[in-house]
């Protein structure tokens, strides 16, 4: 007991003495054995605005990891010592290549020395070629015409489109007709389903998990988790991959075999690769082949999509910019039409036929020449890749001790970061309006002027730097041209705009828009609707830039915006989270319900020393988690006597677009949000806890849950979109189980705002909450009935209603079958019960004893969720005559214990 104690304290000290000497440090701090994995790992989802708050402050910061050290750097004398004068010490190194080696293999993103030179020569010779550059031209510009030719049809019938999905299918498509000279079609009209490019996303993201996930190769070994996933992505990125080399071999037999077809099939870069190999069918070719396809689709596909993804919402964001873009291009066809003694046809924007012909005709007139002319849409894109590049950072190994020009030492091994999406930010870099969005920044006298490669490094600088990158800027240009010349852009109203963590700065949720013809240019590219856009400065301040309603802004509103702007100057994107100013409010008023605060009586306790500093964390909290909040109070039942029965349920059809609430964040990664929290958490417990801890735990769980789980609920969002989407049109009465503050509000309003909802909820503080919500989602308050009770109990009557809804609740009823009973009662005959839960892992599985070792303490602090509850199974016994539709996915966000999930249908 005594050598325990001894070993105890020993252990705390040294804990103490290492926190305490890190007291003054600027960067990160540590912990003993993991370093600052910890911190990383909590900041993963927003990690490149996490390295901005650190760079600003100072220009390299080393973060210590498990297994070696990441020295990240934003400085470019910095940046143009790793890059250039020392390069041959930085090479990609083992580390990067055995994280990225099983999508990347040794193609030239993933090698150094004489494999990456081979490459690069290739490589350099086909992109100074004209010819590929006179066929890129017309490839480009072939698929530009396509996706041109989608939106009009979506806009012509006044729909929306997801802008990232659709050129990432353009990027696609050309880099596959220019680079491997095939055609895969995914830009059709039809859509067709890109199993490719889903599976390569996800293996995008697996292997950038990689470099914060110390258990990785273990995982990879056992074949589970995120590795499993991975191997299964591989073989989908695997077969199409073979299948676009073997048919290009094929087309050059047959060009061998009739000379008549040889210029038809030597302009793509992969035939040049299959001619200089010595032995075409062999394996290791083959496999070479492979490497060098998949590191040109990510380079001619993700980079160049992702750019004009973010381009076009600057776009959007910033109407003085959208203004002058549409000008260059009208005189640009003004020009050219002149140039050519072309006759440009009169179009009507209703007319869908003289319309298009228009757009074929503005097209002809773009070229390699004339497309150099337009600086300004030059400097459009060139400054989206400033604050948005599509490497984010990009990582080089140490091969021996070193000290870079600012004086940090580098230790073999290790790792050096240059991190453009920071570099970008520093008004170090670009002066005081760094963080603004200012294409003028970059022409001198109407004439687009570069900027030092080692400062601007989206397109690397040095040996390394991107051989496609006119190409890249052909492409861009020549599909921004098309689309701002002839349409403009709305964001959907509540679309989240943020970026997924991967080796590519893609957006989470896509960019969900609507186009219209461009009637009025006076108005070009406003955001409609209530959209709010989360910015940040540099210090972590955050300030809310909204959009006007109809472009219609209050003087008031215009003031106070141009107070705070000068007040904190540049502003930085941050990530937008999914929580309202009612639900923090809801959360207060339901934490002063739980210390018994009633009829008009002051809050008292703890959370007043909350109130005014923060909110909850992002995203909105599981309405399961307050499944048990019910007591023996029945204030406000909640039934309205004047009610028929025909009134007391309710349905919906959800618009797979409206993914989030309007509200913002409030400094949640400040010290003083910190300093509050802890400060509270302690007079919490001297207070109240001891006396009141389960009161509390039921109260407070999903509040202090969510600061570790906000990556959790970004993921789900897409599920959730996909199970709101299951809700037939025609449904006229739904029930939400767990409605809570009502945070799925918009989903119900998004596609029929004349629903009738019905929200069940055991805490009657959340009615005027969830009412507000109702209303601010479009519902009419007439339509929606608020329902005092459990899921054991539903306070419905047999047969009332189409659909029952239950996201995350079967997980946290006291009585899954009772539930599951109670549901099929008040449905309707071929009624539907839409569900998405968190489930037990299989049976004998590591994870399923884990859970079983760890359900006892989650049911305590979790308020009633159980991890090894069997929900699938329970569902299908639960005999719905209809049948079942069940899916399991995996949740790879932490909490990792929850990962096996399903979602579906069971019919009545």
């Amino acid at each position: 007991m005594s050598l325990c104690l001894v070993i105890a304290c020993m252990v705390t000290s040294w804990i103490f003495l290492h926190r305490w000497g890190q007291r003054n440090k600027s960067g990160p701090k540590t912990w003993p054995l993991v370093g600052a994995a910890i911190e990383q790992l909590t900041n993963f989802d927003r990690m490149h605005d996490w390295l901005v708050e650190y760079l600003y402050n100072s220009r390299t910061v080393v973060v210590p990891m498990p297994f070696t050290t990441y020295t990240y750097i934003a400085d470019p004398i910095n940046v143009e010592y790793v890059l250039k004068t020392n390069f041959s010490n930085y090479p990609k190194g083992e580390t990067y290549h055995s994280y990225m080696e099983v999508l990347l293999g040794d193609g030239i993103f993933n090698s150094d020395g004489e494999l990456w030179r081979k490459q690069r020569k290739t490589a350099s010779f086909e992109f100074a070629s004209k010819n590929l550059r006179d066929f890129s031209t017309v490839v480009f510009k072939e698929y530009s015409l396509k996706l041109f030719n989608i939106l009009s049809q979506a806009s012509f019938k006044d729909q929306q489109v997801d802008m990232q999905e659709l050129l990432m299918r353009m990027t696609l498509d050309s880099i596959c007709k220019v680079g491997f000279g095939v055609e895969i079609g995914t830009l059709a009209p039809e859509l067709p389903e890109n199993h490719f490019a889903k599976a390569f996303d996800t293996a995008n993201i697996i292997v950038t998990l990689r470099f914060i996930d110390p258990l990785w190769k273990l995982k990879k070994f056992l074949n589970i988790g995120s590795e499993a996933l991975l191997g299964k992505s591989i073989k989908v990125v695997n077969d199409f991959t073979y299948s676009v080399i073997r048919r290009r071999k094929a087309e050059l037999l047959e060009a061998q075999k009739s000379p008549t077809n040889n210029n038809k099939v030597k302009h793509d870069i992969l035939s040049r690769f299959i001619e200089i190999s010595d032995d075409p069918d062999s394996k290791e070719t083959e496999k070479s082949l492979r490497d060098i396809v998949l590191n040109f689709v990510i380079a001619g596909r993700d980079t160049t999509a992702t750019t004009l993804t973010w381009a076009i919402y600057m776009i959007m964001m910033n109407e003085n910019v959208a203004e002058k873009l549409y000008s260059e291009l009208q005189e640009l066809e003004k020009e050219s039409a002149e140039a050519t003694n072309t006759s440009l046809h009169q179009y009507d924007t209703e007319d869908f036929s003289s319309f298009n012909e228009r757009v074929t005709q503005f097209a002809g007139l773009l070229n390699y020449d004339s497309l150099g002319k337009l600086h300004y849409l030059h400097a459009v894109i060139t400054e989206t890749l400033r604050l948005y590049p599509a490497v984010p950072q990009d990582p080089k190994g140490v091969l021996e001790d070193d000290m870079l020009p600012n004086g940090t030492k580098v230790k073999a091994g290790g790792m050096v970061t240059y991190v453009p999406y920071s570099m970008g930010r520093m008004e170090y870099n670009w002066g005081s309006d760094a963080a603004s969005f200012k294409p003028e920044r970059w022409l001198k006298d109407g004439v687009f002027q570069n900027a030092s490669p080692f400062k601007f490094t989206a397109f690397q600088a040095g040996p390394r730097i991107c051989l496609g990158k006119d190409s890249a800027y052909l492409q861009m240009k020549m599909a921004m041209a098309i689309l701002c010349r002839f349409y403009k852009f709305h964001l959907v109203p509540n679309h989240p705009v943020k970026y997924r963590m991967m080796t590519i700065l893609s957006m989470a949720h896509g960019l969900k828009i609507r186009s219209t013809a461009p009637v009025s240019r006076r108005n070009l590219h406003t955001v409609t609707g209530d959209h709010l856009s989360v910015m940040e400065d540099v210090k972590g301040k955050e300030i809310i830039d909204e959009a006007p309603i109809d472009n219609k802004v209050s003087d008031e509103m215009e003031s106070e915006e141009n107070a705070i702007k000068k007040k904190y100057g540049g502003l930085l994107p941050k990530k937008i989270p999914l929580i309202s100013k009612d639900h923090e409010r809801a959360f207060f008023d339901s934490a002063d319900w739980a210390l018994g605060k009633q009829k008009g009586q002051k809050p008292k306790g703890p959370l007043e020393a909350l109130r005014p500093k923060l909110q909850p964390t992002p995203h909105q909290q599981p309405r399961a988690r307050r499944m048990a909040y019910s007591s023996g109070d029945t204030e406000d039942s909640e039934t309205d006597n004047n009610e028929s029965p025909d009134d007391q349920a309710c349905a919906s059809a959800v618009d797979n677009t409206n993914l989030k609430d309007d509200g913002v964040s409030d400094g949640c990664y400040s010290s003083t949000y910190w300093y509050y929290t802890m400060l509270s958490v302690r007079r919490m417990f001297r207070e109240h806890i001891i006396r009141r801890g389960r009161w509390y735990i039921r109260r407070l769980y999903s509040w202090f849950f969510n600061l570790l789980m906000q990556s959790y609920w970004e993921e789900m969002e897409d599920r959730k979109v996909k199970v709101y989407d299951k809700l037939s049109e025609k449904a006229e009465k739904v029930l939400e189980i767990g409605i809570g503050t009502g945070p799925n509000m918009r989903y119900y309003a998004a596609r029929n705002s004349n629903v009738t909802l019905y929200g069940l909820d055991p805490n009657p503080k959340m009615k005027k909450y969830a009412r507000k919500s109702a209303t601010k989602a479009g519902l009419k308050t007439k339509n929606f009935r608020f329902k005092l009770g459990v899921g054991e109990a539903i306070p419905l009557k047999d047969n009332s209603v189409d659909a029952v809804v239950a996201t995350l609740v079967l997980c946290s009823v006291s009585d899954v079958t009772q539930t599951l009973k109670e549901i099929k009662r008040v449905l309707r005959p071929k009624g539907v019960f839409i569900f998405l839960e968190h489930v037990a892992a299989k049976d004998g599985s590591f994870f399923k004893r884990l859970q079983k070792l760890l359900d006892p303490l989650q049911q305590r602090l979790a308020d009633g969720c159980h991890l090894t509850r069997n929900t699938r199974e329970c569902i299908l016994e639960a005999g719905f005559s209809g049948g079942v539709e069940v899916e399991t996915y995996s949740m790879y966000s932490f909490p990792w214990i929850t990962r096996p999930h399903i979602y579906g249908l069971a019919y009545n």
